[in-house]
């Protein structure tokens, strides 16, 4: 079973972020974009939120677009 990947992207500053992963599985729910992490509370945790049509992570960072792939 191929691992997945997620990377943040904002197009119109020309800016990526790194790679993030491997995780078994990336959730989408509501506004939050969520991966397993067994030390979190509810065996998830939470790489950004859709705010305002941008994806903030937890740390303040914006980024436009978020591309989620498999390897």
């Amino acid at each position: 079973m191929p691992s997945t990947y997620v990377r943040f992207e904002y197009g119109q500053e020309d800016r990526m972020g790194p790679d993030l992963g491997p995780f078994g599985y990336v959730q989408l729910t509501y506004e939050d974009l969520r991966v397993p992490d067994t030390s979190a509370p509810g065996g998830d945790r939470t790489l950004a939120q859709l705010l305002n049509g941008l994806w903030v992570e937890p740390n303040g960072t914006v980024w436009s677009d978020v591309v989620i792939y498999a390897q």
